[in-house]
C-alpha cells in the first residue's frame, strides 16, 4: 500500500476504488485479515509462524493495520493495544516486558544504544502501539532522552552509516509519540554528515535513511514543538540539497 501511495496510484479511500477492482481488493482484505490470531491480534504470516522477534511482529502489526485502514476495513478481532487498553496484564497481548514500568526499563537496558541503536530503535519503535497502550511510551522516551549524546544528537560517539541508521529508527518515534525530537539541530547536522560520509555504502537504505531522519525530526517539531526551529532547519536543507543529492 505504501508503494501504492508513493506512486500517485490512489492517495485517498475514495481513489483506491479506481485501483483495484472490487475483487483485488476483497482479496487483500480476506488476505489480510486471515492472519489474524485470535489469542493476542497480532498478524502472523502462514510461512513463519509465530516464531518471530518482536519487531517482526510489531512492523506486520503496523503493516496489516494500514493496509486495512487503507482498503477501509477493519481486522476480524480486537487489536492487541486495545486489548491491553481494556484487559491490562491479564491480556494475552500484553508481552512480560509491558506489564510494569519496572521491567519495561530493564527490557530497555537490554539494549546497547552505544554500539547498536538501530536494534534498539527498530524493536521498541516497531512495538510503540503495545507500548503506549502499557502507559508506558512517555518511559521510553525519557529514557532514550537521557541517553541521546548533546554532541552529535545521536546514540552513538562516532557518525557512521550504522549510527544515522540508529537516528533514523529512534527519530521516528517521537512523532508517534506526539513528542518534539530533543537536539533537533544537532541531530539534523548529523543526518547531513551523515549522508556526505565518504565509504562505500553497503546498502541503499544507508543514502536513504539520512533523508527519512531530517523528516522525522523537522515533522516532530513542526508538530509537537517548534513550527519555527522546523521551518530554519528545513531551510538549512534546503541550501545543502544540491550537495546531499549529488
Amino acid at each position: 500500500m505504501h508503494g501504492i501511495k508513493n506512486l500517485g496510484l490512489a492517495d485517498s479511500v475514495s481513489e483506491v476504488k479506481e485501483v483495484f477492482t472490487p475483487e483485488m481488493r476483497e482479496r487483500i482484505i480476506r488476505f489480510v485479515q486471515n492472519m489474524q490470531d485470535t489469542e493476542d491480534g497480532f498478524f502472523y504470516h502462514p510461512q513463519w509462524g509465530k516464531r518471530i522477534v518482536p519487531s517482526r511482529k510489531g512492523r506486520d502489526l503496523n503493516w496489516a493495520k494500514g493496509i486495512l485502514d487503507f482498503m477501509s476495513a477493519k481486522p476480524l478481532y480486537p487489536l492487541p493495544d486495545e486489548r491491553i487498553k481494556a484487559e491490562g496484564v491479564a491480556s494475552a497481548a500484553m508481552e512480560e516486558r509491558f506489564s510494569g514500568e519496572e521491567e519495561f526499563l530493564r527490557y530497555l537496558a537490554s539494549f546497547d544504544l552505544r554500539t547498536s541503536s538501530y536494534r534498539a530503535g527498530n524493536t521498541v519503535g516497531s512495538q510503540f502501539s503495545q507500548i503506549n497502550a502499557a502507559g508506558l511510551a512517555d518511559v521510553m522516551l525519557r529514557y532514550l532522552t537521557e541517553r541521546q549524546l548533546p554532541e552529535n544528537g545521536i546514540w552513538q560517539e562516532e557518525i557512521t552509516y550504522s549510527s544515522v541508521n540508529g537516528l533514523m529508527k529512534i527519530s521516528g518515534i517521537y512523532p508517534m509519540a506526539k513528542k518534539p525530537f530533543p537536539n533537533a539541530e544537532r541531530a539534523i547536522e548529523t543526518a547531513i554528515e551523515g549522508q556526505l560520509l565518504t565509504e562505500i555504502p553497503t546498502a541503499v537504505v544507508d543514502v536513504f535513511n539520512p533523508w527519512a531522519s531530517m523528516t522525522s525530526i523537522i515533522s516532530s517539531q513542526r508538530q509537537y514543538g517548534d513550527p519555527e526551529l522546523a521551518d530554519r532547519l528545513q531551510a538549512k536543507i534546503i541550501d545543502r540539497a544540491p550537495e546531499l543529492i549529488r
